[in-house]
């Protein structure tokens, strides 16, 4: 298109419009600044016969509670609450002390521990062996952005703690990665 073109948008162009019988009538545009666009879509003059009801939502049928030990707050309220929605109570501690204190209070009500492995004040091999102390059974989640560490390795042969988990996790990965740990108890 070139200055002082008489095509494209804003010129007379043909459209056709339903009259309220539905039969077409052409009719030219008139020249206006902007478009116009009609959208047509074809009607449909017969009943639906098919019904529509909406299923029920899904139940989770999980239970159980999770120890969720995060210093970072935002981390471990994301982990709380992808745990929660999904049918755990959770119980949450920003350090390893604290952990230590929440399982004391809880001494067999908790079936997994979350636990973060680089915290503020007590090393993860200081916390999962208080942790050991107080519960030789319950089985440790260890996580992580530092996936390529060789103490995860030791920890897991050693069976120390039972799983890990890799950070960034989503959904999903937390939820196959808990089920399978909760049900090994």
């Amino acid at each position: 298109m070139t200055a002082g073109s008489t095509e494209g948008v804003g010129k007379n162009t043909p459209r056709i419009e339903r009259t309220s019988s539905g039969e077409p009538t052409p009719h030219i545009g008139q020249t206006c600044s902007g478009a116009t666009f009609d959208i047509y879509l074809p009607r449909c003059l017969e009943e639906s016969t098919q019904s529509f009801t909406p299923s029920p939502p899904s139940v989770d049928v999980r239970g159980g509670t999770v120890l969720v030990v995060e210093d970072e707050p935002i981390v471990r309220g994301v982990a709380q609450a992808l745990l929660s929605r999904s049918g755990y109570t959770v119980l949450t501690a920003p350090d390893g002390a604290s952990a230590l204190n929440v399982l004391r209070e809880n001494p067999v009500g908790i079936g997994l521990i979350l636990l973060d492995m680089t915290m503020p004040g007590m090393t993860n091999g200081e916390v999962v062996q208080a942790i050991r102390a107080l519960d030789p059974t319950v089985p440790i989640l260890l996580n992580s952005g530092y996936t390529s560490n060789g103490t995860v390795k030791k920890m897991l042969e050693e069976d120390s703690v039972q799983g890990f988990l890799g950070k960034p996790y989503d959904l999903d990965q937390l939820l196959n990665t808990v089920d399978q740990l909760m049900k090994r108890t």
